[in-house]
């Protein structure tokens, strides 16, 4: 039995699950159904895809694709290489390096903000203020512990 989700041919439930779970990890980050969908296409396909063919299997034009592809390159959830004349893509899946540049853009996310409200005087923004640094120490330390990721998991 073949799964079709967006336009892409699925052989097995599994494969199909798993580009629908990882869909959802990509939205929960932010990014949008075009993103996801290429993102999670990737993350599955058994070989690295051109522009062209991933426009082709989530149906979305090839110029909105090929925007989507710089944005999940810039963000560092793609690989890019030639191939021939052409480009080819592919997902990174070390989820560790991933989650660590996310929790560090949060925190220089948390730092700016803080630094912004710290003049205002009122309750709401002191209490504010102090929840940030609250989730910043919390956010650091899990840092400091884990410096690769990895050893968490050991």
């Amino acid at each position: 039995m073949i799964f079709l989700i967006n336009m892409i041919n699925f052989e097995d439930r599994s494969r199909e699950k798993a580009y629908s779970n990882l869909r959802k990890v990509m939205k929960h980050w932010g990014f949008g159904e075009a993103s996801s969908s290429i993102y999670a296409l990737l993350s599955v396909s058994d070989r690295p895809l051109t522009a062209r063919e991933i426009a082709e299997h989530v149906g979305y034009a090839y110029s909105s694709v090929v925007n989507e592809l710089n944005r999940l390159l810039r963000e560092g959830f793609l690989e890019r290489w030639r191939e021939g004349r052409r480009y080819v893509y592919s997902a990174e899946t070390d989820f560790l390096k991933i989650i660590k540049n996310e929790r560090n853009r949060l925190i220089g996310m948390l730092e700016e903000a803080k630094s912004y409200l710290q003049e205002v005087k009122t309750r709401e923004i002191h209490e504010l203020v102090e929840n940030i640094e609250i989730a910043l120490r919390y956010l650091r330390e899990v840092n400091r512990r884990f410096e690769d990721g990895r050893e968490a998991i050991q």
